[in-house]
């Protein structure tokens, strides 16, 4: 099937601190793209997850066919209405925007992931190097396309946090929504050609400075361990 830009509806959780970037975005957005519908926006309570289960169901109560999340703090490329073409191949497609997951990594990473278990998840293979889309396990829901059929399936809604008995967050709600949709049958991919830029948890600064201790720490080490031993694995 191919989407139309009138199928879209574009869905803004928010928790109140829109970033200008976004802002300057989505007017261009609009008035480059007439026939879009007109944005919809929730503001979030206690978890970002009330507001996407909140917009989740405007959009299963429209006619829309293609679910757009963009968080306030993310700022797709102008050209990301061309991420529809790839749900075609897969139910979900997203951007995936970088993120800092420790353990999992120690430095601004895209957040595209296959899965170990049940909460281990690692970045793909050679994933500073990919470019075009990519299957994965879970991406984030900051930048990310659903199909409608994935949302109207039982058991991928709602979005929630994946708690362990104790009440201690194990997987994320986005991660965890990528994981139930998987389990009743959908595809996940990331669009590498549509990474957009996370202005609320990582600014171009952060990463600078993160690359920039990561590399003095590994000079430190090789300093100091002979050259035919291995280096240990480097941490935040």
């Amino acid at each position: 099937m191919r989407y139309r830009i009138e199928d879209v509806m574009v869905a803004v959780p928010t928790r109140g601190t829109l970033n200008w970037n976004h802002v300057r975005f989505m007017y261009r957005l609009l008035a480059e793209n007439p026939r879009l519908n007109t944005p919809e926006m929730e503001a979030a309570g206690l978890s970002v997850c009330h507001p996407r289960n909140v917009l989740a169901q405007k959009f299963l109560s429209s006619s829309a066919k293609v679910l757009f999340f963009i968080d306030d703090d993310v700022t797709p490329k102008p050209n990301v209405l061309d991420m529809l073409r790839h749900l075609n191949d897969y139910d979900i497609v997203g951007g995936p925007y970088p993120m800092v997951h420790p353990p999992v990594c120690d430095i601004p990473t895209p957040c595209a992931m296959r899965r170990s278990d049940e909460t281990a998840f690692a970045p793909l293979p050679d994933i500073f190097t990919l470019t075009g889309v990519h299957p994965c396990d879970a991406i984030g829901t900051g930048c990310m396309m659903i199909r409608r059929e994935v949302l109207e399936a039982p058991g991928v809604l709602p979005f929630r946090l994946g708690l362990d008995k104790r009440g201690i967050m194990r997987v994320t709600e986005d991660v965890l929504f990528c994981i139930n949709a998987r389990k009743a049958g959908f595809t996940v991919a990331a669009d590498f050609d549509q990474i957009p830029d996370h202005c609320h948890t990582v600014s171009l600064n952060t990463m600078h400075n993160a690359y920039l201790k990561r590399m003095v720490k590994a000079i430190k080490i090789a300093a100091v361990v002979p050259e035919d031993q291995p280096l240990p694995r480097l941490t935040a």
